[in-house]
């Protein structure tokens, strides 16, 4: 998942995120960890949050605590992948 534009990189995860792909979230588990560009990012954690993921419960937690710095709109993903 590393090569294409940001917005076509966000689509992509989005788009496996919505079709349920188990399969994707080590990946991005790691995508959300190392801090990648706010839209994809964003998209990485609405996937968590549309996967159910509950591995990646503690580091939702942390980006809505704001434990780190983080753009608005990954705040806001996280807070709904964790209801």
């Amino acid at each position: 998942m590393n090569k294409g534009t940001f917005d076509v990189q966000g689509a992509a995860i989005l788009a496996l995120g919505i079709l349920g792909d188990e399969n994707i979230l080590p990946e991005l588990r790691k995508i959300v960890e190392k801090k990648t560009k706010p839209f994809v990012r964003g998209a990485a954690v609405l996937a968590l949050g549309l996967l159910k993921d509950k591995a990646s419960v503690p580091l939702l937690i942390k980006i809505v605590e704001k434990e780190e710095v983080v753009d608005p709109v990954t705040w806001l993903y996280a807070v709904q992948a964790l209801e």
